[in-house]
């Protein structure tokens, strides 16, 4: 859990925290007027609130995203140690994680983030999806004794 300095230089832990904050989105817009050479540019602003939590050892930071033009953005960011294994040559992992480099796997992480917004407008189209995960016992000749997760995507 993260701590922060009080007035006293003292540690202070802040629990179920929030961060808000406005961030520059780059030149909004510009103008010359050809009559008098005058020029205006304004910066684009964005509001964003964001939350940072641990589980195991990954960390997981959810921003929502407000632009000035009334767009909503999520982002959603995830880091942490991967759970690797070396792969036997040609191996099929048929699902059972991603290659991330020669000879090199990743599992699935087992975890399920849910994302819910509604929309402003009928007119938005708006893709949803959900990931099933599903951990199992695997056994293999390469690998007897392994365990894995297993991530599928679906539009809904």
């Amino acid at each position: 859990m993260p701590s922060f300095c009080n007035r006293a230089g003292a540690a202070v832990t802040v629990k179920n925290a929030v961060c808000i904050h406005e961030g520059d989105t780059g030149i909004l817009f510009e103008h010359t007027d050809f009559r008098d050479g005058s020029a205006i540019v304004t910066r684009g602003r964005k509001l964003v609130v964001s939350q940072i939590f641990t589980a195991a050892n990954y960390e997981h930071c959810v921003c929502w995203i407000m632009h000035q033009v009334g767009a909503i953005q999520l982002e959603i960011k995830l880091t942490g140690i991967l759970n690797t294994y070396a792969m036997a040559p040609g191996e099929d992992t048929h699902g059972w994680g991603t290659e991330v480099h020669p000879g090199v796997n990743v599992s699935a992480l087992p975890r399920r983030i849910t994302r819910v917004l509604c929309a402003l407008t009928p007119s938005t189209p708006i893709t949803t999806s959900t990931c099933s995960v599903s951990v199992s016992i695997r056994r293999s000749t390469a690998s007897p004794s392994s365990f894995g997760t297993y991530a599928r995507e679906l539009v809904v």
